[in-house]
């Protein structure tokens, strides 16, 4: 099922509550929880301080190295050659 389910059906027995997923576009995950429409947001939020000034962090639960795989040859090689495509 995938990781941050896990993660969330162990926080759920711990504190004995269901567990429902409900998945919303990214720009609306925190402000479903700012509007009470969720209790929390399990997948992936950096903690920024932008997203800090609207709500509440726990302790990061993982730490993720993100990557871009790339066709080899298609001159990508940093994030400055991702611009405009």
């Amino acid at each position: 099922r995938g990781y941050e389910p896990g993660v969330a059906e162990a926080l759920g027995a711990e504190l004995g509550r269901p567990v429902e997923w409900v998945r919303v576009p990214w720009v609306d995950m925190i402000p479903a929880v700012q509007r009470g429409d969720a209790d929390a947001v399990l997948f992936g939020q950096g903690i920024t301080t932008e997203r800090q000034a609207q709500v509440d962090f726990t302790r990061p639960y993982a730490i993720f190295h993100e990557g871009v795989l790339v066709r080899r040859g298609a001159g990508i090689h940093g994030p400055d050659d991702l611009v405009g495509r």
